[in-house]
C-alpha cells in the first residue's frame, strides 16, 4: 500500500478506559510479535495520537517519554494503572458525601487523589516532551473556548506548554465528578478547565483535522507526508464501549435541572461519538479510502457503563469485555496491525 499517516484516537469514558487499554495492550503485544518489531512499542507506529478525558490520559501514557527517548511505559504498565488505581480515585470519604450533599452540592470526588496519581506518573514532563505530535481536549470555562492541548504548540513556546500532570488533570475534570482543573502554561498564564468530552467525547475528527495541517516531513515521526488528505491517512478510532441506557417519555416528562443532568451528559458523549464516526466515515470513503478508517466501539458485556463504577466485580467485567472483544473480532485485528506496519 501507499505511505500512510497512522493517526489514533481515544474516547472518554472514565474508569471504562479499562477497554481501549486491554485492546491496545493486544495491539502493542501483536506487533512485537512481528519480526524486527519485538523491542518497538505503540508509539513508535503512529505519527499523531489524540485523546479525550481517559484517553487523553491513555495518550499521555503511552507519549511520556524515559530518558533515552523511547516511551516511560508500555501499553501493559497503562491498563494497569487502571486496573490499580481506578478505586483510590473514584473514592469518597463519608465527609465527602455530607459536605457536597452526596454530590449535589459539589463534586463527587476530591481531586487530591487524581492530583497525586498524575503526578506520580508524569512528574515534570512538559507536553512539549512528549515523543509525538497530539491532540487532547478540555474546554476553558472562563473564556468559553475550545482548549486543544498539542505538543507542536508547546516546543518553544511558554505560552503554550503545559505540565503533562496538568494536561491530564484538565481533560478528564469532568463535571460534577470532579472539580474543574486550575492550571497554569510555562509562562504562568492560568486556565479554568473541564473535560473535552462536552465537546468532543471522540476525538477522532479533531485529530483529522490537525493532521490536515501538519507537514509531517518535518517532523520526527514515522512518514514524512505533508499536509495529508483522507487518502493519505489510516485512523484507529478506539471507543470506550457503548453505552445505551434508554430514557422513557413517562420518567423524562417530569425531569427538571437535576433530573436532566446524567442523561444529558449521557446522550451528548454518545452522540458526539457516533456523529464523529458518521462524518469521519463519509470523508474516507468519499476517497475511496474506507478500508482505512477503523472504528472500535466494543460492548460493555456484563459491565456497567457508569463511568466511576470502580468495584472489583466492574473493575474485572470491563477487561473482560476488551478481552471479549478482541476474541471476536482477532482477525480484524490483525488486518490493523498489518495496516500499522505496512
Amino acid at each position: 500500500m501507499d505511505k500512510k499517516i497512522k493517526i489514533l484516537s481515544i474516547d472518554g469514558g472514565g474508569i471504562r478506559g479499562i477497554i481501549p487499554g486491554t485492546i491496545l495492550h493486544y495491539i502493542e503485544t501483536e506487533i512485537q510479535k512481528r519480526p524486527g518489531q519485538e523491542n518497538t512499542q505503540l508509539a513508535d507506529h503512529f505519527d499523531l495520537i489524540a485523546g479525550t478525558s481517559t484517553g487523553g490520559i491513555l495518550t499521555c501514557t503511552y507519549l511520556v517519554p524515559d530518558d533515552k527517548g523511547k516511551s516511560k511505559y508500555s501499553t501493559e504498565f497503562a491498563l494497569n494503572i487502571y486496573l490499580k488505581t481506578g478505586p483510590d480515585i473514584f473514592s469518597r470519604s463519608f465527609w465527602q458525601k455530607v459536605k457536597t450533599l452526596d454530590g449535589i452540592a459539589g463534586a463527587k470526588y476530591s481531586a487530591k487523589t487524581i492530583n497525586k496519581e498524575l503526578d506520580q506518573y508524569f512528574g515534570d514532563h512538559w507536553i512539549a516532551d512528549l515523543r509525538r505530535p497530539c491532540i487532547i481536549t478540555s474546554y476553558d470555562i472562563t473564556n468559553r473556548k475550545t482548549v486543544f492541548f498539542n505538543k507542536l504548540d508547546g516546543v518553544d513556546n511558554p505560552v503554550r506548554n503545559y505540565r503533562v500532570r496538568e494536561v491530564t488533570r484538565a481533560t478528564s475534570a469532568a463535571p460534577t465528578y470532579f472539580e474543574p482543573a486550575r492550571i497554569s502554561s510555562e509562562n504562568g498564564t492560568i486556565s479554568t478547565l473541564v473535560d473535552g468530552g462536552v465537546f468532543a467525547n471522540n476525538p477522532a475528527l479533531c485529530a483529522y483535522s490537525e493532521a490536515r495541517a501538519l507537514d509531517f516531513s518535518k517532523l520526527d515521526t514515522p512518514n514524512d507526508i505533508a499536509f495529508p488528505s483522507a487518502k493519505d491517512m489510516m485512523i484507529l478510532s478506539i471507543g470506550t464501549g457503548t453505552v445505551k441506557e434508554s430514557y422513557h417519555y413517562d420518567k423524562a416528562k417530569k425531569w427538571g435541572a437535576i433530573g436532566w443532568i446524567k442523561p444529558v451528559i449521557d446522550v451528548m458523549m454518545s452522540g458526539n461519538s457516533e456523529t464523529v464516526n458518521y462524518q469521519l466515515n463519509q470523508i474516507f470513503d468519499a476517497t475511496k479510502n474506507g478500508e482505512y478508517y477503523h472504528r472500535i466501539q466494543p460492548g460493555l458485556g456484563e459491565a456497567n457503563a457508569q463511568m466511576d463504577d470502580v468495584s472489583e466485580q466492574n473493575l474485572k467485567a470491563l477487561h473482560q469485555a476488551g478481552l471479549q472483544y478482541i476474541s471476536a473480532n482477532q482477525d480484524q485485528l490483525n488486518s490493523i496491525v498489518d495496516q500499522i506496519l505496512s
